[in-house]
């Protein structure tokens, strides 16, 4: 892979690394880190709902992050969001990394941050099924790499993925095999 010129996308589950690992990857690279929920929202697409979260419009925040992706960088770029494959499309990245966590360590992140409930359901169970790296492998195919960043610092990660992105091969993640074996996973399946 030419690392001279870089078109990285990073996915990933809330609190799984995604903005500092793409801001450390993209002064790696001298390339711009674009974060999808901030260009969406300087470009107004999109709307706080009753919760206070902000909700995209998908046809504006495509457009958008589409546009500020096509500006002439010279060294690319870096683009990351938890929902990347629906502003994001195939053809304009070479490589799309999944960042996944065990559930519990994410589980435990939502609480401490205050998430609702049902939200920590949801997210961990996001995680646990892989519904962020199935959604990117529909969309991107085999540009999809997983790295279990579980047990790295964002520093660590980079370097991982660096090495992973020079190989081509990604890790194989499947925390269901993980979760028959974690009994206090089974709460957030019922």
């Amino acid at each position: 892979m030419d690392l001279r010129v870089v078109r990285v996308g990073v996915a990933g589950n809330p609190s799984t690394g995604k903005t500092t690992v793409s801001a450390i990857l993209a002064k790696k690279f001298g390339a711009i880190h674009v974060d999808v929920s901030s260009v969406a929202r300087e470009a107004g697409a999109g709307r706080v709902d009753e919760n206070g979260e902000f909700v995209l419009n998908d046809k504006l925040a495509a457009k958008a992050v589409r546009d500020r992706l096509l500006q002439k960088t010279e060294n690319g770029f870096v683009v990351e969001g938890s929902f990347l494959w629906e502003l994001v499309p195939s053809d304009m990245v070479d490589i799309v990394v999944v960042l996944r966590c065990d559930p519990l360590i994410l589980a435990k992140r939502y609480e401490e941050a205050g998430y609702p409930e049902r939200k920590v359901k949801d997210n961990v169970v996001s995680e646990l099924i892989g519904y962020v790296s199935t959604m990117c492998y529909l969309v991107y195919g085999a540009k999809r790499l997983e790295v279990d960043v579980s047990a790295l610092s964002p520093r660590r990660t980079v370097e991982k993925i660096i090495k992973l992105m020079d190989s081509g091969r990604g890790e194989r993640v499947d925390w269901i095999d993980f979760a028959s074996s974690r009994k206090e996973l089974i709460r957030y399946l019922s």
